[in-house]
């Protein structure tokens, strides 16, 4: 990705105070470009089967008919980079089980979701720029002294 190359996202979220909140600061941000902003899930999911593509993902984690947690249970592969974003602290768990890139708690500060976004760019960079494996140790050799 170029310097200059803005990362595409989505956000879902069924509260439109907090979903307008999310979309203005996503417009704030340089490195974003926001694609979709949708008021749940199922919605969500169709976007992707019907081939929608983003680089990010910002779910709300409780919501009616299918939660945040479910929808990332069931997304297409390959999945955008999830950043959660919820009120409770109480499924930070249950969300780095499903390797999500990061979990921000309600209400969301500007500078924490700078920070998502980093963490996005620094995952994506040492994706594409994997660190080489380490030289294999020499095999153990037997001393016999006579």
């Amino acid at each position: 990705m170029t310097p200059s190359a803005k990362l595409t996202c989505l956000l879902v979220d069924d509260n439109e105070m907090n979903r307008l909140t999310l979309e203005h600061l996503i417009g704030l941000t340089p490195e974003l470009e926001l694609v979709a902003s949708f008021s749940n899930a199922v919605d969500c999911l169709a976007f992707f089967h019907q081939g929608g593509k983003v680089d990010i993902a910002f779910l709300d984690v409780e919501m009616p008919l299918l939660s945040g947690l479910d929808l990332v249970r069931i997304l297409p592969t390959p999945q955008p980079d999830i950043v959660l974003v919820t009120s409770h602290r109480d499924f930070a768990l249950t969300a780095f089980d499903l390797h999500v890139t990061d979990y921000i708690v309600k209400p969301v500060e500007f500078p924490r979701l700078l920070q998502a976004v980093q963490r996005v760019q620094a995952n994506r960079a040492a994706s594409l720029h994997p660190e080489p494996a380490p030289a294999p140790l020499p095999s153990p050799t037997t001393n016999t002294c006579s």
